[in-house]
């Protein structure tokens, strides 16, 4: 499995666990102490909180190419959004929010210019020599 692949599901699994125990404790809590409101509010801020996280988590991606026997990785995490051609980073962007797409570009070794758009919400396109590419990798 891919490395990406894993670190979002990580993330989902984290997020989610989180979001059960924001939901799991407050319902415990009223069924043994009655008195304990205070308790019941500051866990409705921290589920809002956890709940928002949690939905940014199934906005993460990742998506793997195969071009010529090269595999090309376009990684849009949080924060660091990357293309990865063989295992080496070529073209990356950080930042926590973004109004516009985000695009990455490099040119391979064969004169092939790859160009990976990542928009709003994470999804991703590749165009490879000004065509859209979507010779995924399977099982990846």
């Amino acid at each position: 499995m891919l490395y990406e692949r894993k670190k979002i599901l990580i993330q989902r699994v984290i997020w989610g666990i989180l979001l059960a125990i924001g939901i799991l404790v407050p319902v415990i809590l009223a069924f043994q102490h009655a008195d304990y409101y205070d308790w019941y509010f500051a866990f409705y801020f921290f589920d809002i909180f956890v709940l928002a996280f949690f939905i940014c988590a199934l906005f993460l991606s990742h998506k793997a190419y195969d071009y010529e026997g090269k595999t090309i990785i376009v990684y849009a995490g949080f924060y660091h959004h990357y293309l990865k051609v063989d295992g080496e980073i070529m073209d990356e962007h950080n930042t926590l929010t973004s109004f516009t797409a985000i695009p990455l570009s490099c040119t391979l070794d064969d004169g092939a210019v790859l160009h990976a758009t990542i928009t709003m919400t994470n999804r991703i396109s590749l165009k490879i020599n000004d065509r859209l590419y979507k010779n995924y990798k399977k099982g990846i």
